[in-house]
């Protein structure tokens, strides 16, 4: 039997948006005096790339009713289309910091088309499986943004397992945990939360029933083929470097 999705709990949702925005509180707090007491290129790139992106999605919030309008003629597939693109902005942006401050590890490659065609695989399936689990379920925009810092955290988890030869654990877990995974939030903010709005102004479609949060998780099952697309790219660019 189909069903429509129920309106989030009051109070839940009150605590959500609390643990969200103290959360985002503490990512910012901890990027903001890191970068002030260790004032290395490095550093201050990254800085400045994260806050780039979190106004990205600030200017999209604000303009919504200038560009929504645009899209909500095909609202599910222009949302996907919306965070795909907004996945290479934000990539672009990366570069374009790490460019400027003369520094190198702060974007996926420094070459831009390289560093698309390492990234984007995962970002496309990525905001292709999230949009259809917002469209069926309607999360919060907290849940939303929490959402986007579990991605980055999963795909940043794969990362290093490829690059660095093991995943993080240790005092990197701790980190990125505690203090990355919110800085995480705002960078993906862009990526999940302009598509989530578009598709939130869409009417309500019926769906078959489901798990909501078995929904929200299942994108990062598109690790396991991004895992195996990286290590082939990556092994790819490595022979094209020694021949």
């Amino acid at each position: 039997m189909a069903t429509q999705p129920r309106p989030p709990d009051p109070a839940r949702l009150g605590r959500l948006a609390w643990v969200t925005l103290l959360g985002v509180a503490w990512g910012q707090s901890s990027l903001i005096l890191g970068t002030l007491g260790s004032p290395a290129p490095e550093s201050v790139a990254q800085a400045v790339a994260i806050e780039t992106s979190g106004l990205l999605t600030i200017a999209y919030v604000l303009a919504f009713r200038l560009w929504a309008p645009r899209l909500l003629a095909h609202p599910r597939r222009n949302a996907a289309l919306l965070g795909i693109v907004n996945a290479a902005i934000v990539e672009t942006i990366f570069l374009a910091c790490q460019v400027a401050f003369g520094v190198e590890g702060i974007a996926a490659h420094p070459n831009l088309l390289v560093g698309l065609a390492l990234r984007m695989p995962w970002y496309a399936g990525l905001v292709v499986l999230f949009v259809r689990a917002h469209d069926r379920w309607r999360f919060s925009v907290p849940a939303v943004l929490l959402l986007g810092g579990l991605y980055e955290a999963g795909v940043d988890w794969l990362l290093g397992a490829v690059l660095l030869g093991g995943a993080p654990i240790g005092p990197a877990l701790v980190y990125l945990v505690t203090i990355y995974f919110w800085q995480f939030v705002v960078v993906y903010s862009s990526i999940v939360l302009p598509p989530a709005l578009l598709v939130r102004a869409a009417p309500v479609r019926e769906h078959a029933p489901g798990s909501r949060w078995a929904d929200a998780v299942f994108p990062l099952g598109w690790l396991l083929p991004y895992a195996i697309y990286l290590v082939a790219a990556l092994s790819l660019l490595a022979g094209a470097g020694s021949g």
